[in-house]
């Protein structure tokens, strides 16, 4: 197989060999490169979620503290004491049985805070939320609100409908509605 491909730019002569990289050479620069990747992405903006103070089901430590990041500007002035939300969204996942599998679809919004890849698509920023302040946070969730991107509105609206669902499932909050209405 002695092919070569001619290129009339220059009349160089190049051996097809020194263009093709062989399957093993490849799978191996696919690893290395992933591994890379991985190890980069897990160093980089990355930390570990402390210890969530109940016993949950399933939900994960990041998540739990995801919607509890969430839940601090959504219903930060609720009615209702000592309302966990992060042992809200565990109990509305797995303690309850849903016509429609709705379990993917909350989990992703809910990593949207923790996710460095998530906040540069969304916010163009390299912070994810997790990693700002209570303040910070506040002014990007504003920010979302009054955006006129429908991707930050949209994002917005269905992180404050998920809040507001969970904290309507709670008894006393259903307590508080009916005696105040």
């Amino acid at each position: 197989m002695n092919t070569k491909i001619y290129f009339k730019q220059n009349q160089r002569t190049i051996p097809e060999s020194e263009n093709i990289i062989s399957r093993h050479r490849f799978l191996q620069l696919s690893l290395k490169t992933s591994a890379g990747v991985f190890f980069t992405l897990n160093f980089i903006g990355c930390r570990q979620s402390p210890v969530p103070p109940v016993n949950l089901k399933k939900l994960s430590d990041t998540n739990y503290e995801n919607i509890t990041i969430m839940g601090d500007f959504f219903i930060n002035d609720a009615p209702v004491q000592n309302f966990n939300i992060g042992q809200a969204l565990d109990n509305y996942l797995y303690g309850t049985y849903h016509p429609h599998p709705i379990e993917n679809m909350v989990l992703e919004l809910v990593s949207i805070p923790s996710s460095m890849l998530a906040m540069l698509y969304i916010d163009h920023s390299f912070t994810p939320l997790a990693q700002m302040n209570k303040i910070e946070r506040s002014e990007i969730f504003l920010k979302w609100r009054n955006s006129p991107s429908p991707l930050q509105r949209g994002i917005y609206t269905m992180m404050h409908a998920l809040c507001m669902t969970l904290l309507s499932q709670e008894e006393q909050y259903s307590h508080y509605t009916r005696m105040t209405l």
